[in-house]
């Protein structure tokens, strides 16, 4: 017997995966070597520990599970764990599998920002135009003041001048809301390449998706009506705003490349019990029925070759279920498409003031 428990030893000893023997009552019996050093301690101080511990359990993130070190830094780790002893009577404790995840959480957070910069350059031409415009008339707004300063210093009427300070007024007020109106785009653009935070905080989704449409505007302008419908009193959810930025951009980026010009593309909430629905529809031209369930597959997109990365959607059902939500999608060929995203509410009391707008209909 004890040949053999060497021999497991020996074999658990070079196993990558941490391994852990657990007695009935949650403490370590064994540590291989790959916990030990996952841990930053030698084995033997293992024995005893307490595996809870160790393991760092989120209630509101279910499947978010992290190992403290003996530096008292988190190592996000899977688990996996069967009973131990013998089937026909009682178990006698468990065996403990972990993995380090920490080179699979810097992958999946590239992947993320991949996606982000890959939707903010879909809409880089967009979101040139669109710093374009407000530069362009402020530029000729200085090119009057110009002017009218130089006759200003000569003019000897005070009438004369009154009307030229009044034209002076009025182009100090352009110019300054088309540079606010610049700082804004440039500000929203640069809220959805940086990383962001995953940490989740309680937000009102409504400026969030104000957010969302104002980046995608140099899209939806002029050829897109959007309707909003922004149900009143609407919970907070509890989130990281900036991977939900990412879902609904995507979300309105393919709405918007669905529909003709003169579509309509409609962004919606409401609440749902102890839920809150975001959906984004299209009048455009739908998805085949034998496509609909491959949408939120890796990689795989409808666009033609060169024309978007087939991540969005994949990416945008992974962050909606690691939320504790859900994403569903119905659609008609020839007749549009309907996305819906399902969030947990934060608490019920952390209701929003009155005010957001219902069925109020402008373009983007």
């Amino acid at each position: 017997m004890e040949a053999y428990l060497r021999i497991a030893a020996e074999i658990l000893g070079i196993l990558p995966d941490g391994v852990a023997l657990l007695g009935a009552d949650g403490r370590i019996r064994f540590a291989n070597a790959s916990l030990a050093k996952l841990c930053g301690r030698i084995a033997e101080v293992l024995a005893g520990t307490a595996i809870d511990e160790l393991l760092v359990r989120h209630p509101d993130q279910p499947e978010r599970i992290e190992l403290r070190t003996a530096s008292g830094a988190l190592v996000p780790v899977s688990v996996s764990s069967a009973s131990l002893g013998n089937p026909r009577a009682a178990a006698i404790g468990r065996v403990l599998v972990v993995r380090d995840l920490r080179e699979v959480a810097d992958l999946r957070r590239q992947l993320l920002i991949s996606g982000r910069l890959a939707a903010v350059g879909e809409l880089a031409a967009g979101i040139a135009h669109e710093i374009n415009n407000p530069l362009a008339f402020v530029r000729s707004n200085l090119s009057q003041l110009e002017a009218i300063w130089k006759e200003l210093r000569i003019l000897p009427a005070a009438a004369e001048r009154a009307e030229l300070l009044r034209d002076v007024d009025a182009l100090f007020e352009e110019s300054i809301e088309g540079v606010d109106r610049a700082a804004e785009i440039v500000r929203s653009v640069r809220s959805f390449a940086h990383a962001g935070s995953v940490s989740r905080e309680s937000t009102d989704l409504r400026p969030l998706l104000e957010d969302v449409l104002h980046v995608a505007s140099g899209q939806l302008r002029s050829r897109v009506n959007v309707l909003r419908e922004y149900e009143d009193a609407l919970p907070r959810v509890l989130c990281a705003p900036q991977q939900l930025r990412q879902v609904f951009l995507n979300l309105v980026i393919n709405a918007a490349q669905a529909v003709e010009a003169g579509g309509t593309v409609l962004v919606a909430t409401r609440r749902d019990a102890d839920h809150v629905i975001v959906s984004v529809a299209d009048d455009g031209c739908g998805i085949p029925p034998d496509l609909i369930d491959r949408i939120f597959d890796p990689f795989f997109t409808t666009k033609p070759v060169g024309v978007g990365t087939g991540l969005g959607l994949g990416i945008a059902h992974q962050i909606v279920t690691s939320h504790g939500g859900e994403i569903q999608v119905e659609s008609t060929p020839g007749i549009g498409t309907i996305f819906r995203v399902r969030l947990p509410a934060a608490a019920a009391d952390e209701l929003l003031p009155a005010g957001g707008s219902r069925g109020a209909r402008r373009n983007a």
